[in-house]
């Protein structure tokens, strides 16, 4: 069975962490966690501190993941308000900016990728790539 390559975004989060825990006992995973922080532990996940606002870091280190074959997006800028930060023009444009940061330069390089899922607490989506 060939390798996957799983990788965890926002691995410092409840959902991500606990993804880059499950991931890492997988015998057909090979994981790269990702966050500002190094999270506690990583399980044996190789770890890489990026900054998903820094456009220029991003670039730097998805443009070379050559061998994503899938990747667990938790990452979550948030204001202290909960309901109004969800509606907060500035929370909306940086969310969307760190999930850019991400995958122009990781759809380009990772021709292997998969599966994508974007998860938060309250809602999961899933998405598979027909490539």
């Amino acid at each position: 069975m060939k390798q996957k390559k799983v990788l965890i975004v926002g691995a410092t989060g409840l959902v991500g962490y606990a993804a880059m825990k499950h991931f890492t006992t997988q015998k057909d995973c090979s994981v790269i966690a990702v966050s500002r922080r190094r999270p506690a532990e990583t399980f044996g996940a190789k770890f890489i501190s990026v900054d998903l606002t820094n456009e220029k870091q991003c670039l730097e280190v998805f443009g070379n993941m050559t061998d994503i074959t899938h990747v667990v997006y938790t990452a979550l800028y948030e204001k202290p308000d909960l309901i109004e930060g969800w509606l907060d023009e500035e929370q909306i444009l940086i969310n969307k900016l760190m999930l850019r940061n991400l995958f122009e330069p990781l759809e380009r390089a990772a021709k292997e990728l998969k599966q994508l899922h974007y998860c938060r607490v309250l809602k999961l989506m899933e998405y598979t790539l027909n490539r």
